[in-house]
């Protein structure tokens, strides 16, 4: 080994020549740690602000897509309401044909039973509560979703034929 060499190994054998090096490359590496470690906190919240708000507004988007196909559904109702209100108009001559891809199940119920005009599927009518009868009374439509398991549900709309009379809904 040559002297030069023996000096660069000798120099860090002694404790104030370690804890100098320690000292420098703690003074060196801390804040480089410290601003990787703000820089990830920050970028994680930005992440995340990004995140809910592009769930926010697709759920938005799908909220707002279901609420307008209601609006066509009950818009499709109150056209076969309409012709049923007319009483002048045979059950058969009602314009049910064209609203099979829009409904499953179109049914007539009023004090003298249940009529369905498309049985493609059936629920059973229930007794309305309170609120949606007066509800019905004044024009309105009624949804109700009635789960049938975890996964699945139907989606019931009730219109009233005659307001007046809401027991022939």
């Amino acid at each position: 080994m040559s002297s030069s060499e023996r000096r660069h190994t000798a120099l860090f054998r002694t404790r104030v020549a370690r804890r100098i090096l320690v000292l420098f490359l703690a003074c060196a590496l801390l804040p480089f740690v410290l601003i990787r470690v703000f820089a990830f906190l920050q970028v994680m919240d930005h992440l995340y602000d990004q995140s809910y708000a592009r769930l926010h507004s697709q759920s938005k988007a799908v909220a707002m897509s279901i609420v307008e196909r209601l609006q066509l559904l009950e818009a499709d109702l109150h056209l076969v309401v309409s012709h049923i209100g007319a009483e002048k108009v045979p059950l058969a001559a009602l314009p049910v044909a064209q609203l099979e891809d829009h409904f499953l199940g179109l049914v007539l119920a009023s004090d003298e039973g249940v009529n369905p005009l498309l049985d493609r599927a059936t629920v059973e009518p229930r007794e309305l509560p309170p609120g949606w009868v007066e509800h019905l009374r004044q024009g309105g439509t009624v949804v109700d979703v009635r789960t049938r398991d975890r996964l699945l549900a139907d989606v019931v709309m009730v219109r009233a034929v005659d307001p007046s009379r809401p027991q022939r809904a």
